[in-house]
């Protein structure tokens, strides 16, 4: 009860600001991102099929899809990294490397793949109250950060290095030293995975392809 009156009170006192209307064009907008950080997202699972049937069966098909989403995702990193250092760093390599490793991966997971059948689990029975209210709770959360994701970046951390260093690598052509930023010497896999989201569908897919390894981490 005095959470409720407590929260009421700062209402009164600092009222939330008006929202601006939402159009049509800023819906589609934020589908076109969505559209392209998903794509980028399957084309890192297709490029981790090879690892997925190779390495890991899984229970299920959303374990053996996100095992791959992770080994796609880490061959895009090494692929950047050595863009970056070659200095080859630009839209056309970085997209043709992402579908090269897609094509390769889909290609190697149909030819080579183990052909013993999954382990059968037993069905899962019915969700009771408290389960229904926390999926409730994390699909809540998920929208809320999913809206984030679609719109502009305005985190500090963000605009300054884990965003700005991989889009000088980009705007450089390759990894190099920027001298008021520290981190620009230590080229991360996440930064360099940003970089290449970057070429495919600018900042909001970087920040969908964030989101997704959170959702994917929860799942």
């Amino acid at each position: 009860f005095h959470f409720f009156r407590d929260a009421a009170g700062l209402l009164r006192e600092f009222p939330l600001p008006d929202l601006p209307a939402v159009s049509v064009k800023a819906v589609l907008l934020s589908a076109g991102r969505a559209f392209h950080g998903a794509l980028f997202l399957g084309l890192a699972g297709l490029a981790g099929g090879l690892a997925g049937g190779l390495f890991y069966r899984g229970s299920t098909r959303l374990e053996r899809f996100i095992f791959s989403t992770g080994a796609g995702l880490a061959l895009f990193s090494l692929a950047q990294t050595v863009l970056g250092f070659a200095g080859s760093l630009y839209k056309w390599p970085s997209l043709a490397c992402c579908a090269v490793l897609a094509g390769a991966g889909l290609f190697f997971h149909a030819r080579f793949r183990r052909r013993e059948p999954a382990p059968v689990l037993p069905p899962a029975g019915p969700l009771d109250f408290p389960d229904r209210l926390l999926v409730l709770l994390l699909a809540a959360v998920a929208a809320v950060n999913l809206l984030g994701a679609l719109g502009p970046e305005v985190f500090y951390d963000s605009l300054v290095y884990h965003l700005a260093v991989p889009a000088a690598y980009n705007a450089a052509g390759g990894i190099l030293h920027i001298p008021y930023n520290l981190y620009s010497d230590l080229p991360l896999a996440h930064g360099m995975l940003y970089s290449a989201a970057l070429f495919f569908g600018g900042e909001s897919c970087a920040k969908f392809l964030n989101f997704s390894a959170r959702l994917l981490t929860v799942l």
